[in-house]
């Protein structure tokens, strides 16, 4: 096995110990920016470690930048497909009540906002399609949303679709780093 693919690996394990970590201590709330942030330096970390053991298995004068980028993100890709895997099984099967405690508040705007005969005139007149539309049918169209918004599989395909966003802007700021600063100064 390829060493970027097993730094990948690694890192996402890591991420999923700390995930599940953050779960038991703090089982009960809503707040991700902890978990992103964490999510975010590990999937960096994957890179860095991975490219940096690849170059010094490989050589440093060895390649080229685009083989240097391919190499980083051979790290980061694994890495997103891990996380994101976990991700939609977590919310899913681990802590579905999670989806819940987000649902929620979602659900009572929904309802404070459609008791008012006012929002709902600003609404139809600002989307025509709902003009022909009753309350309890605007309400089911609201409900479908934010059941959209907050489901395992849309948090899955959105984590990944970041992350390996995130993974190919770093792969490529990775390597600009290592060839121009650490490389440089090895050889």
């Amino acid at each position: 096995m390829k060493v970027t693919l097993k730094t990948g690996i690694i890192f996402a394990l890591i991420w999923i110990i700390f995930k599940l970590t953050y779960h038991l201590i703090l089982s009960d709330t809503t707040e991700l920016t902890v978990s992103i942030f964490v999510n975010m330096f590990l999937l960096i970390s994957a890179i860095s470690f991975g490219l940096y053991f690849h170059k010094k298995k490989e050589g440093t004068k060895e390649g080229n930048a685009l083989s240097d980028i391919k190499a980083a993100m051979s790290s980061g890709v694994p890495y997103s497909v891990l996380v994101a895997i976990f991700m939609f099984l977590y919310y899913n099967n681990i802590n579905p009540q999670f989806i819940e405690n987000v649902r929620k508040p979602k659900i009572e705007v929904l309802n404070k906002e459609l008791s008012s005969e006012k929002y709902i005139a600003k609404l139809k007149r600002l989307n025509p399609e709902l003009e022909t539309k009753t309350r309890a049918e605007i309400y089911q169209a609201g409900l479908s949303n934010i059941n959209t918004q907050v489901s395992p599989k849309s948090t899955a395909i959105l984590s990944i679709l970041g992350m390996i966003f995130l993974s190919t802007i770093y792969s490529i700021l990775v390597t600009v780093i290592f060839r121009k600063i650490l490389f440089k100064r090895v050889n």
